[in-house]
């Protein structure tokens, strides 16, 4: 029993060493294999959990979302002609790693949605949404299947800025800074806390003058909505990210906020249907 039990570790201390010494073009490859591999399994697991009903449900909310002004207004996000027959496309999740839950998943939607179209639906750098709120952008793009890295991983980070309504109702564009996962993405687990770091109103722009940290009416707040800035070249202007839960404390010589927020899509862990924009 011991030397079977000494064999296992073994070999799987093997396994974990090969996994690690891999290149990334070559994890991505293995990544994408076992999402090909998987996807049956997925989809069983997930109808005999009675599912279907749900994702129905979904779809049918993301097909009222689009039919609503071209999914909030695609012309100011994204530049299209409102008349274009161009919409956002609609893509099920077909795999997600327990290791990597809180990083990545992989839709049914790649190359071969490109060439059907003869438009480029998806690439590289595609946002993916829920609604109005972003879920992350496509990392890697397959024949049949692309890989989505969400914005509760780590690397991703994308630049928002702080909205709030006046007294009046009128929009206030405030504090700017970046987002990114809480890092804690090994295996499944609940929970997606995101992490913000230099917040702060330094520079005039097309919204106003320079603020100070201290300013009045203040440059961030707990509840202040978070959204794309658009500058990051990634993501298009007015793409809801997450909510500011807390703001720590100025120190001395600080020049910036650093926050916790939590993201604005419901049920980011257990995403089944999401829709994918063409890349800036």
């Amino acid at each position: 029993m011991r030397s079977i039990t000494t064999r296992s570790i073994l070999l799987i201390s093997l396994a974990l060493v090969f996994l690690l010494s891999l290149s990334v073009y070559s994890s991505q490859k293995l990544q994408g294999m076992a999402a090909a591999l998987a996807k049956p399994l997925w989809t069983m697991f997930h109808a005999s959990r009675g599912n279907e009903a749900d994702e129905k449900i979904a779809e049918l909310k993301l097909e009222n979302l689009l039919l609503k002004d071209r999914l909030f207004q695609y012309k100011e996000l994204i530049g299209n002609d409102p008349d274009s027959d161009t919409t956002p496309l609609l893509a099920r999740v077909v795999y997600r790693c327990p290791i990597s839950w809180n990083s990545s998943l992989w839709i049914n939607v790649g190359e071969k949605d490109n060439e059907e179209s003869e438009k480029k639906l998806i690439a590289k750098n595609s946002p993916v949404v829920l609604g109005t709120s972003l879920i992350g952008v496509v990392e890697t793009v397959q024949t049949g299947r692309s890989q989505v890295r969400l914005i509760t991983d780590p690397d991703l980070t994308p630049s928002v800025r702080a909205l709030r309504s006046d007294e009046s109702g009128n929009p206030l564009y405030l504090a700017k800074g970046e987002l990114h996962g809480s890092a804690k993405i090994f295996w499944r687990s609940r929970g997606s806390t995101l992490i913000g770091e230099g917040f702060n109103y330094d520079y005039d722009d097309n919204y106003g003058p320079a603020k100070d940290l201290r300013s009045n009416p203040a440059i961030l707040k707990v509840g202040d909505l978070l959204v794309t800035t658009g500058m990051d070249g990634i993501f298009p202007a007015g793409l809801h990210v997450a909510r500011v839960t807390k703001i720590q404390s100025l120190r001395e010589g600080d020049y910036y906020y650093e926050i916790e927020a939590i993201p604005t899509a419901e049920s980011i862990e257990e995403l089944s249907l999401v829709h994918v924009l063409p890349p800036l």
